[in-house]
C-alpha cells in the first residue's frame, strides 16, 4: 500500500541525500534545506497539498525547516554523511526512518532534485531569494508586520511566482541584497 504526504521532513531529506549520492554529489545542510524547500514548493503547486509536515522559516540564507536544521546542524558546512533517523523518546534509541513509497511523490522529488543538482549551495540560496518568491515575500512582510517565527506559509508559496529559474544560470546576489538582516 502506498503512503501519502505530508511526510516527516527527514524522510524527504533522506530521499534527497540518496538521489544525490546516487549521482555522485555530496550534500551540505545548506543544500538539503533549499532542495527540501523546492521539492515541497513544487509538490504544493502541483497538488495543492504539502509534501512535508511542519513549516519552513525565512532565515538569513533562505528557507529552513527547523526539524532538518536540528537533525543536520552538527555538520555545519561539511557534507552530510549519514541519513536522518528518529529517536525513541522513552529509550533514546535511534532508529531508521521509513522510506517514501508513494511513486508520484518520489518521481516529483527526483525531478526537482535532478533539475537543481547542478547548482551549488550559494546558487540555491540565490534561487530561494528570488524577488517575488515566498522567502522574499515573507521577509518583506516581516519588515512591516508580524510574521510568527518568519514562517513561510504554504499559501504564500502558492501565491508566489515560481521559484525555479527561467535561465540555466541562477541569479547571484551579494550578501547585502539577500539578507533581511543586513544593515540599511
Amino acid at each position: 500500500m502506498d503512503d501519502n504526504p505530508p511526510y516527516d521532513p527527514r524522510i524527504l531529506a533522506n530521499l534527497i541525500l540518496s538521489i544525490r549520492d546516487g549521482i555522485g554529489i555530496l550534500t551540505t545542510q545548506l543544500e538539503i534545506q533549499k532542495l527540501s524547500f523546492f521539492c515541497h514548493a513544487d509538490w504544493l503547486r502541483k497538488t495543492k497539498e504539502p509534501l512535508v509536515g511542519g513549516y519552513f522559516e525565512a532565515w538569513k540564507h533562505g528557507p529552513v525547516h527547523p526539524t532538518l536544521y536540528r537533525e543536520f546542524k552538527c555538520y555545519g558546512d561539511r557534507p552530510i554523511d549519514k541519513l536522518a533517523s528518529s529517536t525513541d523518546l522513552l529509550t533514546g534509541k535511534r532508529t531508521s526512518l521509513p522510506q517514501m513509497r508513494n511513486t508520484h511523490a518520489r518521481q516529483a522529488v527526483y525531478a526537482t532534485v535532478s533539475a537543481l543538482s547542478a547548482y551549488d549551495g550559494p546558487q540555491l540560496v540565490g534561487l530561494s531569494h528570488k524577488r517575488g518568491g515566498a522567502w522574499d515575500r515573507t521577509v518583506n512582510k516581516g519588515r512591516t508586520d508580524i510574521v510568527l517565527g518568519m514562517r513561510i506559509e504554504d499559501r504564500v508559496i502558492l501565491e508566489s511566482d515560481r521559484i525555479r529559474p527561467v535561465s540555466t544560470e541562477p541569479e547571484r546576489f551579494s550578501e547585502d541584497e539577500i539578507s533581511p538582516f543586513a544593515s540599511d
